[in-house]
């Protein structure tokens, strides 16, 4: 009998899909898409959590309780050839697949793991004891990982031959990628100002929300339109901000066409996380759509762009934030 094409083979993603919107599950659900158009033979179990939160990786036991319920479908496995997870960075974040990436190996599954951050490593050393022990073991049961860039690497090689460790970049969906020849036709004139993410202390929203402050009492003509989910714990301070500048306007959560067009209509994209980034899906479809990205630095935008491609920005700064704001971007 003729050997199994891959497209016969049954494919398993467990992991967050939308709805929150985060880079996590919308690369889950375009995936998952775009395996089912190409006749894939594709299921998931969804684990988002469906409240927003600004501490993901940390215990709770609404959060326990949360991800008890997709064991549920462990059922899925078996009718599986390929079990495909996006865990978490945290002991928690990893240990809540337990099951999933125990019954994978045990009927000889091939387990993949796709981790979306650069601390897996980092907070796997960072344990002790038995916690150390598991989230190792756990993590050695995968057969293959994929990380966002080169410099990510090193986070799976505890746990697996290098051989076995992939780097594949985000992808943008076509939709956020203007012709290469209309990118340098953007009007930079006026500073339209985006903020694409999640409105949380880590992303660094409160400094660039200090920095709109600074730079519209310089009288520096703008306009900044802020989208993403919101911590509830930061919605005054953010509100007061926003408030008190009539040019700063918060949209809460887009997607589809209203995501389109808020990146077609911007030109600086700012994205002054503090946190430890993965590969931010918003910073690539910013650049798709022709917007200069001023970010912070993080290890997989040093591996894939040139200098000059990104300004980079000193994390919790909102005068380093302000200085880029305030440059001229029109001759670029």
């Amino acid at each position: 009998m003729p050997a199994k094409t891959v497209k016969n083979k049954r494919i398993l993603m467990i992991g967050p899909f939308p709805d929150p919107l985060m880079g996590m599950s919308v690369a889950n659900q375009v995936l998952f898409n775009s395996l089912k158009s190409r006749q894939y033979r594709v299921d998931r179990v969804n684990t988002a959590m469906y409240a927003f939160d600004e501490r993901p990786g940390a215990f709770s036991v609404g959060k326990l309780l949360h991800f008890l319920k997709p064991n549920i479908y462990l059922y899925k496995v078996l009718r599986a050839s390929a079990v495909y997870v996006t865990p978490g960075q945290t002991f928690f974040g990893v240990s809540k697949y337990s099951l999933f990436f125990l019954v994978s190996r045990l009927f000889r599954k091939d387990l993949i793991l796709h981790i979306h951050s650069n601390v897996i490593r980092e907070e796997y050393e960072g344990n002790k004891g038995f916690k150390k022990w598991y989230m190792g073991f756990l993590l050695k049961r995968a057969t293959k990982a994929i990380v966002l860039s080169p410099s990510h690497v090193h986070n799976m090689e505890p746990f697996l031959a290098k051989d076995k460790i992939f780097s594949v970049v985000n992808f943008v969906q076509p939709e956020y990628i203007i012709p290469s020849h209309e990118v340098n036709k953007k009007d930079m004139a006026g500073k339209r100002i985006i903020f694409l993410s999640n409105l949380m202390t880590g992303k660094g929203i409160l400094y660039l929300l200090e920095a709109l402050k600074d730079i519209a009492e310089s009288n520096v003509s703008f306009e900044a339109r802020l989208a993403g989910d919101m911590d509830g714990t930061i919605k005054d301070e953010v509100s007061a901000y926003v408030d008190a500048l009539p040019n700063v306007t918060y949209l809460g959560v887009v997607r589809g066409t209203e995501k389109k067009a808020l990146l077609d209509w911007g030109n600086l994209f700012v994205f002054p996380s503090y946190l430890t980034e993965g590969l931010p899906l918003s910073i690539l479809e910013a650049m798709g759509t022709g917007n200069m990205v001023i970010a912070t630095r993080h290890p997989s935008l040093e591996d894939l762009f040139e200098d000059g491609s990104i300004r980079y920005i000193e994390k919790q700064s909102a005068g380093s934030i302000r200085e880029a704001l305030e440059a001229d971007y029109s001759k670029t």
